[in-house]
């Protein structure tokens, strides 16, 4: 993070005295931005609600949640009015060798009155690997520098990651080829997400472990690593030389959703299972089961993160779990051909009469699974870590038993197919899109013909709260919102948005109600629309777009905007953690899970909203025993 001035003669046994305790920040718990603002100096409160908007955005929840989680991490992570400051110019020793290429070292640091440490890497012995901060009242761009130029002062640790020296090895080198030369993010809040263009110290050796090793440094989740998270270095303060275990540290890199997440609670391991997929569903029957459903990991401790599970659900409730290799945020859908799925290693198709696989290895990390209208496979795989490869983005299309697999820059946490097999996605500006000072989002569209991706137009700063765009005649429409005007910048009311892939013209209308008022397409809860499927773009019927939010299904007008209530439904309560929902030409299906509940999946009549069936799936949670979040969903095609 920052180079620190020298402040007190030291030897080395002083590297394990520790430091004051926490405190928070001045700022008002009113207003968490302003707070965050204030604990993490160098930002401002533009900078700050524009990359909680973007982590909010891709985890689908609301920036005011992501700000709460944010701010709770940074009161943990920093202490105020800390004895050391980088304005003092006293002795203190350097850096002491390192003992393995790898091991990490975290400093106290003081900026502005916060500490929220420094930490770096150790490229050799005698060098290491840092992301600085200012140096001189300058910003300097992360480098490999001696280890006699960063200070040693009271209350620093050095670190060995417990696992083999190549992974170690391969960690340094990638830091190494990587991530020099890369200018200062002062913003520790959200700095595990993003493209990483700019990095501060914590953020850097994080990012590294993350993409060369697989292993998640930070201690308490969330989106910001500070150097004080590395393992919980808090509350290990008494070894100037300490190991982290490979057992506490192995773990894998995941967006972290900020909704509550479905807890399989048991604490054995998981069942054995003979084999990888082919072996489990041989002779598998399909005649009975209703609902996949995709199972991702998200944190799972010293579990090797090694796989994802796709629950068959029977009209009972009764299931049966497949374990396939880890991808996390995997979709799923089902054609009359079977189901199709796929993990980072693989694609698939369930039929009653057997399991195909395709192999190919991919990142680990799906935004989008769909059907292309010519039968193929479509997967838009976004900031996923690739085997050798470190994180990409990428467009991965099956069209038999040939792959078709191209980077892209947009991110797609948004897409969709329309009809004539454009692959469509709203994605932030990053790389070449990049405007520098302008918040925009942009819509991409993939040209299967030439294999890459295209810009169709630039579009204000929206959040999309439901993933997933419906296309219709050449245009595709989704909800969104814009920050309000108040101290949250939360999402609250928003419009319905047209964008023209011919026309390049984007039109954004107020959602409202019939009488003109607005409509909120966010609770006060948080919770928000829930993502509306659009492998066959149900969703719009004769000009309207159907969605679900809280227990209603509603029906906008695309061109004006008015909306009706269609019916009240009560498969759900307002809070639920997750929800999706399943538009088809006479019913619609809602999937839902809270923390504290089981998954259940209800039909209803799209006509009436009467409920047709339910389906409550009991001790799941029971069955594979890790964190899981439910993510992709499927419903057995209308007969």
């Amino acid at each position: 993070m920052f180079i620190f001035s020298k402040t007190t003669t030291t030897t080395a046994a002083t590297l394990l005295l520790a430091f004051a305790g926490i405190t928070t920040a001045s700022a008002s718990s009113d207003d968490p931005i302003a707070e965050l603002v204030e604990l993490n100096p160098g930002t401002s409160y533009t900078q700050m609600q524009a990359d909680l908007s973007a982590y909010a955005e891709a985890n689908n929840t609301t920036v005011h949640a992501v700000a709460q989680e944010a701010l709770k991490d940074a009161r943990g992570s920093t202490t105020n009015n800390a004895a050391s400051s980088s304005g003092f110019r006293q002795a203190v020793p350097a850096l002491p060798a390192g003992r393995n290429r790898g091991d990490i070292f975290v400093t106290p640091a003081n900026t502005l009155g916060f500490d929220h440490g420094h930490t770096g890497l150790y490229f050799s012995a005698e060098e290491i690997i840092e992301a600085p901060g200012k140096k001189r009242g300058e910003h300097t761009q992360s480098h490999r520098m001696s280890r006699n130029n960063v200070s040693a002062s009271s209350g620093s640790v050095l670190l060995n990651v417990k696992i083999d020296q190549a992974t170690k090895d391969s960690v340094a080198d990638w830091a190494n080829e990587n991530l020099l030369g890369r200018p200062y993010n002062s913003n520790f809040a959200v700095n595990k997400f993003g493209s990483f263009s700019a990095l501060n110290c914590s953020q850097l050796v994080w990012h590294a472990y993350d993409v060369a090793a697989g292993i998640d440094l930070d201690s308490n989740g969330g989106p910001g690593v500070y150097p004080y998270n590395i393992q919980g270095l808090r509350t290990h303060r008494n070894l100037p030389y300490r190991e982290l275990s490979k057992e506490i540290t192995m773990k894998k890199r995941s967006l972290i959703a900020l909704t509550a997440t479905f807890l399989l609670t048991a604490c054995t391991p998981p069942p054995a299972l003979d084999g990888w997929p082919e072996a489990k569903l041989a002779g598998n029957n399909l005649e009975d089961v209703e609902y996949a459903l995709y199972l991702s990991p998200q944190v799972v401790g010293s579990t090797p993160v090694d796989r994802s599970y796709l629950a068959l659900i029977k009209a009972d409730g009764s299931y049966e779990t497949i374990r396939v290799d880890g991808l996390d945020n995997g979709g799923v859908f089902w054609t009359e051909e079977g189901i199709h799925f796929a993990d980072k290693s693989a694609d698939y198709l369930l039929t009653d009469e057997k399991l195909e696989k395709w192999s190919l290895e991919k990142s680990d990390l799906m935004y989008g699974y769909n059907l292309h209208p010519d039968g193929s496979t479509v997967g838009l795989y976004s900031f996923g870590s690739q085997k050798n490869q470190g994180y990409t983005t990428q467009v991965i299309q099956r069209k038999g038993d040939d792959f078709i697999s191209f980077p892209t820059e947009g991110s797609y946490y948004d897409s969709g197919i329309c009809p004539d097999g454009t692959v469509v996605g709203i994605s932030p500006t990053t790389g070449h899109y990049k405007n520098d000072g302008v918040e925009e989002k942009i819509l991409v569209a993939i040209d299967e013909k030439e294999e890459k991706e295209k810009l169709v137009l630039n579009f204000p700063n929206y959040h999309t709260p439901a993933n997933d765009l419906h296309c219709r005649d050449g245009k595709v429409f989704a909800l969104g919102t814009l920050p309000e005007e108040n101290e949250y910048g939360s999402y609250q009311y928003g419009d319905v948005l047209t964008f023209g892939l011919e026309t390049r013209e984007f039109l954004a209308v107020p959602v409202t109600d019939e009488e003109g008022a607005p409509l909120p397409l966010t609770h006060e809860d948080g919770t928000g629309v829930a993502h509306a499927q659009a492998i066959d773009n149900e969703a719009i019927k004769d000009g309207k777009l159907s969605w679900y939010l809280g227990n209603t299904i509603y029906e906008t007008d695309v061109a004006t905007g008015v909306t009706k209530e269609l019916f009240d439904i009560s498969a759900t309560k307002k809070g639920l953690s997750n929800s999706q929902v399943v538009f088809r030409e006479v019913d619609i299906v809602v999937f839902s899970y809270n923390q504290d509940e089981e998954i259940q999946m209800v039909r209803y009549d799209r006509s009436t909203g009467q409920e047709l069936d339910r389906v409550q799936v009991d001790g799941l949670a029971e069955k594979t025993s890790i964190k899981m979040i439910p993510r992709g969903f499927a419903a057995k095609p209308l007969t």
